[in-house]
């Protein structure tokens, strides 16, 4: 009785085996069914991106952006450090320049990343996005720019990220 039962068990896994192999599993047909379908492709960042940037002070003063002429720069961490000893209120935006990152940054329209932080007297702020922050380009340029400061370097914010 046992060795029918074997033998049974045997032959269902041959005709199982017979029954997979019967149908067309290629690599080349399982790569065009993936790509059918919507799906979206992880591109490993192409550089890393790192800057620091002071506030030049005050409203009235002028603003500051760093950033790249090619490519998206997606931010994966802010570190804000305010070395006054009052609160300071900061922006962090994305410009609208027609021109290059630097001096004189647009603070962006509508539709355009724009943080507006209150940094407690000597002390850091330290702001990780577990999904960047992205910073599509504008007018051809992805800048991240800051704002604010009652004196000039008296905010310092590090950008860690990359762009692609």
């Amino acid at each position: 009785m046992q060795r029918k039962k074997a033998v049974l068990r045997i032959a269902g896994s041959l005709l199982g085996l017979l029954a997979i192999g019967s149908f067309p599993t290629s690599k080349l047909s399982a790569q065009t069914s993936i790509k059918t379908k919507n799906q979206v492709e992880i591109v490993a960042p192409s550089q890393p991106f790192q800057t620091s940037l002071n506030t030049f002070g005050g409203q009235a003063g002028p603003t500051f952006s760093a950033g790249t002429d090619q490519g998206t720069l997606s931010v994966t961490s802010l570190i804000l450090t305010n070395l006054n000893n009052v609160v300071e209120r900061v922006q962090v935006f994305q410009p609208s320049n027609p021109d290059a990152c630097g001096l004189n940054a647009q603070i962006g329209g509508p539709g355009t990343i724009h943080l507006d932080l209150l940094l407690q007297p000597s002390s850091t702020l330290s702001l990780p996005f577990p999904s960047p922050l992205v910073f599509n380009p504008i007018n051809g340029h992805s800048c991240i720019g800051i704002a604010g400061g009652q004196v000039p370097g008296i905010v310092v914010v590090q950008v860690t990220g990359f762009v692609s």
